[in-house]
């Protein structure tokens, strides 16, 4: 995801950065919701101290729309799958030339505390 950070900073797209922690899942299933999720519209990664790290591009919505949006898809894709789970996000939105070192936004959104979203309610 760091290359493809680093490409698109030359561009003048905005850019969703989220980390996902699916809690009441196996990893193999929370690959499979995100997968549902976000399909070809995300780019997702897995994170070494666990969940997942989305980036989505283009999203020049309100962040609040774009966050309800990102937090809806889940719950969809969980809803498919028959499964539920605990879901905390945290997320940061720039326009690619401002992020910066594309490792080091990596590791401040690793470390970024998340905020739990009680199923069924989308931001």
């Amino acid at each position: 995801m760091s290359h493809s950070l680093d490409l698109l900073r030359s561009t003048s797209l905005h850019l969703s950065l989220f980390k996902i922690l699916l809690t009441d899942v196996t990893r193999e299933q929370g690959a499979a919701v995100m997968t549902r999720a976000f399909g070809a519209r995300g780019m997702i990664g897995s994170l070494t101290m666990g969940g997942f790290a989305l980036l989505l591009i283009g999203t020049d919505n309100d962040v609040r729309i774009t966050n309800a949006q990102t937090v809806q898809a889940i719950y969809a894709a969980l809803a498919e799958f028959g499964l539920r789970s605990r879901l905390e996000v945290a997320a940061i939105h720039r326009l690619a030339p401002e992020i910066g070192d594309p490792d080091d936004i990596l590791l401040h959104l690793a470390n970024a505390p998340t905020v739990p979203h009680p199923f069924g309610r989308a931001a």
